[in-house]
């Protein structure tokens, strides 16, 4: 057994290891020198630190509770104004205090009489408003207009009810004193408050920067490509595979959809992260942590790129995220109540498991397995624990009936457009089951990047994808790492947990040692599909692993707690390491992010209270030329376009577009352009009405440039427009537009 000392020497080496590594990094990749070192990085590393400062100001300085709440607001006030996200924060929150109160909501008619915990209420609150909109959809009643009238109309009514009943009770005296105390931070607790409060803050001061990739492609477009007037049920017409992916995120968020800014989906992501950062607070205290090891938890969390760069995405991942660590939550609450209100966190491990699939392919895999590990060790400590689990029937199935209806509802979606009940990489495998892709969709099998290669070749590439994942993500395959990576401090926890994970069980309560047993197990089960995962992809994706981040934190900040290094000044001291570690988060938050942004939204006091996206997005396709195009697929948000141009620029007309690349490209059936035949058979089956092409963007020769010239030689394209060289035509299949295809196509190629 290797002494104490001995074991935070070998800790303390391989934090400085880390920290060379990561530096070598920024310095390498020319992260530094391009998002930190020029103006708007530098303007943003100096805001960054005056708002530290302010809010350490606050959290650490002993004040009374009033002072503090309000300094700690009126920081948080000021910087969403003056970078233009105020409104959008403000609006986007009352939505997910919205869903929360309708979740306790279900919950109150289900008999839960003694209150519904956070869990819970995400649970039944997210599942039943799927649910519902699901229920809408079948029959044929959606629409973005309908959607926010009664999510508008819910969250006021619940927050208005939730008001009168906080007056009653302060006007009956009643929980006074409960607020009284903990008006001030424990000791040391501000520090961690203060970095948490600022993390945050380096996202809401770039959000408005620039929206990423996928967000353009899908997550921004769920009026257009989701639901466009009659449900999730109706066939748009888009074919390619991120289409297809169950809805679960973009439901919740539907109301937030379609609206002047990208502001209100990215806060909703924001708010949903915060409420992350809370279930990590709670995993914490289950497994025994005091509460200054749960902020710590929780504020570390907050300092990990591959967590906080995708709260300001419109993707599902944090979405996921939330729902499986409400199924630790749940495996944690069975363990450490003692089968008390088995039904309660029986119901909330389940539901949550079964309400992840409606986020998220890749749900399927790794909420599955943490699910089946966290059973199995509860089956293992015996059937006391499921004493009293079918007592409250009715609770029980609330909570699983809103998990499972919103898994159900997202995935029928899926079958009724392909034919499988899921997409992604798993359709090979409903093959096999006897499921069969309908046309025009075609999916990847699973990948098997690492099994194409020899035995020492797998092994070096293994080892290398390691090395780059943990230490130094810089290379071709590391492009989608950097932007979320775990950095340093992965490697860290996983280390001390390691190391010191077995010393954290002794001595403790029964109950807080088996549930950290329990979510050991889980993480080595994340931990080992993680690896698997990095052998077989072909792309690594940074945020494909925040489960296994928000675990090593957790399980690795308590382990350290018996390294004696929180205490000890062998090293460093406890203020100071964290302030250091703050400062070297704080840089690599700062020098990559999803949407790949350099500085934050420029400051400015005077505006409406949020950043107009779509005016912007409207003024950039007017300088290019298409502000007559826009005037015409702008009339009717229902009109079908295909769209041959920059993708995903060219998916921001405000109308269901879907663009060339999403045909043939990745996620696409290339086959479709085979024939000019195939080709005219999609355009039927998408019932679109126009073809786009960008200005310049065909080049001769190329399969897009001869299809389109194909089209427009036989007449299938008609009412040829151009406007500064960007073409616009209606498709032409049935004839009733009349043409000359011969001086259409001569037309043509002088226009290019």
């Amino acid at each position: 057994m290797i002494n104490q000392g001995v074991r935070q020497w070998v800790w303390a080496g391989a934090g400085i290891f880390c920290l060379i590594t990561g530096a070598g990094m920024l310095l390498c990749s020319g992260t530094l020198e391009t998002y930190i070192l020029c103006s708007q990085g530098r303007k943003a590393m100096a805001e960054t630190l005056l708002f530290f400062g302010w809010m350490l100001g606050f959290c650490c300085i002993p004040r009374k509770g009033w002072i503090r709440i309000a300094g700690i607001g009126a920081g948080i006030a000021v910087g969403t104004w003056c970078h233009q996200i105020f409104l959008p924060f403000l609006v986007s929150g009352a939505w997910l205090l919205g869903i929360l109160l309708f979740g306790r909501l279900i919950g109150n008619f289900a008999g839960r009489r003694e209150g519904v915990n956070v869990s819970e209420a995400f649970l039944m609150g997210a599942g039943g408003w799927i649910c519902l909109i699901c229920l809408l959809s079948a029959f044929s009643i959606g629409g973005l207009g309908r959607i926010r009238i009664l999510g508008a109309g819910m969250t006021l009514a619940l927050i208005l009810a939730m008001a009168v009943g906080l007056f009653r009770k302060m006007s009956g005296g009643k929980g006074l004193e409960q607020r009284r105390e903990g008006t001030d931070s424990g000791k040391g607790e501000g520090l961690y408050w203060a970095i948490l409060f600022t993390m945050v803050f380096i996202q809401l001061a770039r959000l408005n920067q620039g929206a990423d990739y996928d967000s353009l492609h899908y997550g921004l477009r769920s009026p257009y490509i989701l639901d466009n007037g009659r449900g999730i049920y109706e066939n748009l017409g888009n074919i390619n595979l991120v289409y297809t992916y169950p809805k679960g995120f973009e439901i919740l968020s539907f109301p937030m959809a379609g609206t002047a800014t990208y502001g209100y989906l990215f806060c909703f992501n924001l708010w949903l992260t915060l409420l992350a950062l809370l279930l990590v607070y709670e995993l914490t205290g289950s497994l025994g942590g005091t509460r200054l090891q749960q902020i710590k938890a929780a504020a570390f969390v907050s300092m990990i790129p591959g967590v906080m760069n995708m709260a300001i995405t419109a993707k599902s991942d944090i979405a996921t995220l939330v729902c499986q660590l409400c199924i630790l939550n749940g495996a944690a609450g069975l363990l450490t109540k003692k089968g008390e209100d088995a039904q309660k966190w029986f119901g909330i491990a389940a539901g949550s498991c079964f309400l992840s699939f409606a986020m998220k392919p890749t749900a399927v895999v790794f909420s599955t397995a943490i699910s089946l590990i966290c059973l199995l060790y509860l089956w293992k400590e015996g059937a006391v624990l499921w004493k009293g689990l079918w007592k409250e029937k009715r609770y029980l199935s609330a909570a699983l009936i809103s998990g499972l209806g919103a898994w159900t509802g997202t995935w029928l979606r899926t079958y009724q457009m392909t034919g499988v009940p899921s997409t992604s990489v798993f359709t090979s495998i409903w093959e096999k089951l006897g499921f069969s892709v309908q046309w025009p969709y075609a999916f990847s099998a699973i990948p098997d990047q690492g099994l194409e290669m020899g035995v020492q070749e797998s092994i070096l590439f293994f080892l290398k994808r390691l090395y780059g994942f943990f230490f130094f993500p810089a290379g071709e395959d590391m492009g989608h790492v950097i932007i979320a990576w775990g950095t340093g401090l992965i490697p860290l926890f996983l280390l001390a947990w390691g190391m010191w994970g077995r010393q954290w069980t002794e001595g403790r309560r029964e109950a807080e040692r088996k549930a950290f047993i329990c979510v050991s197990w889980a993480g080595a089960a994340v931990i080992a599909l993680s690896l698997i995962s990095l052998f077989l992809l072909w792309q690594v994706d940074g945020n494909y692993f925040m489960l296994l981040y928000v675990l090593a934190v957790v399980l690795g900040v308590l382990s350290l707690s018996q390294a004696g290094i929180w205490q000890s000044r062998t090293f460093f001291s406890r203020k100071g390491l964290a302030a250091g570690c703050f400062l070297f988060q704080a840089v690599v938050m700062l020098g990559a992010n999803w949407a790949g942004v350099v500085g934050f939204t420029p400051a400015a006091l005077w505006h409406k209270g949020y950043y107009p996206h779509q005016l912007q997005t409207y003024e950039t396709f007017c300088s290019r030329g298409n502000q007559a195009i826009w005037s015409i697929l702008s009339q009717d948000p229902r009109t079908r376009v295909l769209a041959v141009g920059e993708h995903p620029q060219v998916l921001q007309f405000p109308c269901n577009v879907q663009s060339y690349y999403d045909v043939t490209g990745s996620g696409g059936n290339v086959r479709l352009v085979k024939t000019l035949a195939d080709f005219k058979e999609f355009l039927r089956f998408a019932q679109t009405e126009y073809v786009y092409v960008q200005e310049d963007y065909l080049e001769e020769g190329t399969r897009a440039w001869d299809v389109i010239r194909y089209l427009i030689e036989e007449g299938s394209l008609a009412d040829i427009r151009y406007e500064n060289r960007n073409m616009i035509a209606r498709v032409n299949l049935k004839g009733e537009y009349p043409i000359d295809p011969e001086a259409a196509a001569e037309f043509y190629r002088n226009n290019r």
